[in-house]
């Protein structure tokens, strides 16, 4: 390998607890492919692990395994844009853009379990998590627009060869 490419196999590799993963570019078809069958199988393992949570009365086991489902289901999802940003000639870092939704679960749940959620009387506090939890949405929904919608680069970019 040339010097140049070694580089940039390098630059699109991700060392995950051991395991070398290349990231590769994705083009739009593929992309939206995955996330339709991705998302198609965790509907089906959710719903499954919903069902043996009713039938056994919320057992431990089956809610650390609908955690695990989910973590792995958002590892999938940032994998699956980073290979399309890297198409778009743009850093996998931006993923975090997208998974902002997650973010806006994680700031809403401290509002129920305080109760603020359930209160009539208007509260500042929970005025600014609905607004943060807004501009996190549209920022979310723009960003998925972006991947899903714009052509990626022509030819060779930073991350690699043209899908």
């Amino acid at each position: 390998m040339s010097t140049n490419r070694l580089s940039t196999y390098y630059q699109n590799t991700a060392l995950i607890k051991g395991y070398i993963v290349e990231i590769r570019r994705m083009s739009r078809l593929p992309f939206l492919g995955y996330r339709i069958l991705f998302g198609v199988l965790f509907m089906m393992f959710f719903n499954i692990v919903n069902k043996l949570l009713q039938m056994h009365q919320n057992s431990g086991f089956f809610i650390l395994l609908f955690l695990l489902g989910y973590a792995f289901s958002i590892f999938i999802d940032v994998y699956l844009m980073i290979g399309r940003l890297h198409d778009l000639n743009r850093s996998g870092w931006l993923s975090l853009l997208a998974s902002a939704p997650i973010l806006a679960i994680f700031m809403v749940i401290p509002l129920m379990l305080i109760g603020y959620i359930e209160t009539v009387e208007p509260n500042a506090e929970v005025f600014e998590y609905i607004v943060i939890i807004i501009i996190i949405s549209i920022i979310w929904f723009f960003m998925t627009i972006y991947l899903h919608c714009f052509k990626g680069t022509d030819g060779d970019n930073d991350f690699g060869e043209q899908p």
